[in-house]
């Protein structure tokens, strides 16, 4: 996932966070009006649905903001450490909190846990425990991806050749390394087999590319394997490409081009009446009768023969979020002007300046005037071009879910457009009129040369109340320029949902009446089953969690192997590289030591007693140490793993440093339990500590598993 955001979406530290977005929403200074405006403009310049937009850059724009937010609520706070006990991160702990319990639990035991849960507590469970099975899920495929990477490379290691060798030099490789390790010349026959299975593997890799020495023949290649896809493949050979013939592209546009726009097939039918009057009065009334199905079987020929596609590419968003960019300029501009009038009523030369300020709204409060209506006239129009896509989805069959809820989505964003464009019209007319009220009052007192410092202010107040109209005319602007944007979304969707039912009803034609009844009620029994309760879907939760945890935790210890028995896949951890680690390490130990130190003075959210900041030190301990149970501990326990990886031997000494600090802090009220209890906890958290070092030692690479 972190591939579909941008490399700025992951800074390194809290002061790049902060620079990145006052770099981008921020570069006119911190001024809240001055960033908001921003927002708005980046917001729809960075819209998916425009021909230059993405949504990853969407989705960055947003968080800037956040980021900015936050950060001006820590400063007006003046607070060092954010409280994260509702937050993201607090989150994730949560759900590897219940992941591990869930873990550790029969099926019995879940199921009464699950029982004395209420139903909103049940459906929040359900919900952390979704997020980290979509996390847990995302880490197989990566480390799969990972993992057949290092094979891949490992099998041209075996060989001692580069991955970018040619297909020649690489059979000259494998016949000198097989005449070497060959049994009969005194090689060693499990070395030989090895060379041999890394060529086969070299091979499989290959097939289907085009030599490394050779030109690339003409004809169509094969298709490359699943393995080829992952593992290591030449960037130059054009495996997989499918150039697109000009004479489809003319296609598609002749397509695009004949097909008429929604309004134009709704006005055509209105100017046949018109011609045909004169006609329609001179025949009998059987001829009237028979003009009403006619008629309606060519609204239904017309509905039949509607391109979709061409309804939603008809929605002008370019234009519109054009429009909606003007209108925020204009606003900004009256906004600035405003400032600059209210300042001058303090000058000598203030009436001047005042005259010359409102020329100045005048013409800005035109331009937000102007695109406004403009925006708002075309969202207005929105559902009615939309109205044959919602009317085609009558005559659809084999109606599902996901098309009833595209039509249901795309129907309240038509309500929603209708609304916000209403907004704009309101807002741009009242701009409209106090601009020509402003524009006669400053037409009667032009030739004045002077005024008193009351009018001045009053005057410089009228600026500032148009300027913050002519703003918010701009915000509902925008507003509606984002859900036109929307709309041409939804209505994509219901588009494709539309395609895919059209080739569905086809089949079914095709096919016999017995296979339409089973077809019918799989797709009956298969609604059945996905109606699922909150306690079915726990169980379903729990299922896939065993299977998941299971299947990474052999992926990670498939790849600590690789490594281990050769280390040179994998760079060496660099000294900076360590200190990160260790750092990150060496705070999460302090943090424990604090613990132990303020016992009782933490409040609410910390340990009371010795007994409870232990048992807290311990789960996290155990956690990381399970290698061979819990794929994906709390993050503290994965920065503890990965410090472990890298140098063990530091770590346990840090540790057991850390174990000698907090049974020094053990309260002298306790003496009847320091015999007992403390050396119980001793135990418990040296095994921990020795299972968490037992796969690194000072010379073993880190692998982030």
């Amino acid at each position: 996932m972190s591939e579909m955001l941008p490399s700025r979406a992951l800074p390194q530290e809290p002061a790049h966070a902060v620079a990145s977005a006052a770099k981008v929403l921020a570069a006119d200074g911190f001024d809240t009006e001055a960033v908001n405006f921003e927002f708005r403009r980046q917001c729809l310049q960075a819209h998916p649905q425009r021909r230059l937009g993405g949504l990853s850059h969407f989705l960055q724009v947003h968080c800037d903001l956040e980021v900015l937010r936050q950060t001006a609520k820590l400063l007006q706070s003046r607070a060092s450490t954010p409280d994260d006990r509702d937050g993201a991160g607090a989150t994730a702990a949560k759900a590897a909190a219940l992941a591990q319990a869930e873990l550790h639990r029969t099926d019995s035991q879940a199921v009464e846990a699950s029982a004395l849960l209420s139903p909103r507590e049940l459906e929040e469970q359900n919900e952390q425990m979704s997020r980290y099975l979509l996390d847990l899920s995302w880490q197989k495929d990566a480390m799969k991806a990972m993992l057949e990477h290092l094979q891949n490379h490992e099998a041209y290691a075996v060989l001692g050749v580069a991955p970018d060798i040619s297909d020649g030099d690489l059979a000259k490789a494998y016949k000198a390394a097989a005449m070497r390790l060959h049994p009969d010349k005194g090689g060693n026959a499990e070395q030989f087999k090895a060379a041999r299975a890394a060529y086969d593997r070299i091979l499989e890799l290959r097939q289907g590319a085009a030599p490394r020495d050779e030109a690339v023949p003409t004809a169509a290649p094969e298709a490359p394997t699943e393995t080829t896809r992952s593992g290591h493949v030449d960037t130059a050979s054009p495996q997989g490409v499918e150039p697109t013939t000009p004479r489809d592209g003319v296609q598609a546009e002749a397509k695009t081009v004949d097909l008429p726009s929604p309004r134009q097939e709704q006005e055509e039918p209105c100017s046949e009446p018109e011609e045909s009057e004169e006609s329609e009065e001179s025949e009998g009334a059987d001829k009237d009768a028979s003009a009403s199905p006619v008629s309606q079987r060519e609204v239904l020929e017309d509905l039949n023969a509607l391109d979709a596609e061409a309804v939603v590419k008809a929605i002008p968003v370019e234009s519109v979020s054009r429009q909606a960019e003007h209108a925020l300029d204009g606003a900004q501009m009256c906004m600035k002007v405003a400032r600059l009038a209210s300042e001058a009523t303090g000058t000598c030369r203030s009436w001047s300046q005042l005259l010359r300020c409102g020329t100045h709204l005048l013409d800005s409060t035109h331009c937000v005037t102007q695109a406004s209506q403009s925006v708002s006239r075309c969202a207005v129009g929105v559902p009615s071009d939309l109205i044959p896509l919602l009317e085609k989805i009558k005559t659809a069959e084999g109606m599902t879910r996901q098309a009833v809820s595209a039509t249901r989505d795309l129907m309240q964003c038509t309500e929603i457009i209708s609304e916000k464009g209403l907004r704009a019209t309101e807002l741009s007319n009242r701009l409209l009129q106090q601009s020509k009220e402003l524009a006669s009052t400053l037409q009667s007192v032009a030739g004045a040369d002077e005024m008193s410092s009351f009018a001045c202010r009053t005057m410089a107040k009228t600026y500032e109340g148009l300027a913050t109209l002519a703003r918010e005319t701009a915000d509902a602007t925008a507003a509606a320029a984002v859900m036109v944007g929307d709309a041409q979304k939804n209505a994509h969707v219901l588009k494709e949902i539309l395609d895919k039912l059209q080739c569905k009803a086809k089949a079914k034609k095709e096919r016999s009446k017995d296979e339409d009844e089973e077809a019918k009620d799989a797709d009956t029994s298969s609604d059945e089953e996905s109606a699922e309760t909150t306690e079915d879907r726990a169980c379903s939760n729990r299922r896939l969690l065993l299977k998941l945890n299971t299947e990474v935790l052999d992926l990670q210890k498939e790849m600590r192997n690789l490594i281990s028995s050769n280390p040179a896949l994998m760079p060496e951890v660099g000294v900076a590289q360590k200190e990160w680690i260790f750092r990150l390490a060496a705070e999460l130990i302090e943090q424990t030591k604090w613990k132990f130190t303020m016992l009782g003075l933490h409040g609410q959210h910390g340990p009371s007693s010795w007994d409870e900041a232990m048992q807290e030190t311990l789960r996290v301990l155990q956690a990381a140490a399970n290698w061979d149970g819990f794929a994906t501990p709390l993050f503290d326990a994965r920065i503890l793993r990965a410090a472990a990886l890298v140098d063990a031997n530091l770590l346990s000494k840090m540790l057991q440093d850390a174990l000698q600090v907090c049974e020094d802090s053990t309260p002298p009220g306790s003496a009847g339990d320091a015999d007992d209890q403390p050396s119980h906890a001793r135990h418990q958290y040296s095994e921990a500590v020795n299972l968490l070092c037992r796969h690194g030692t000072a010379e073993t690479v880190a692998v982030q598993a």
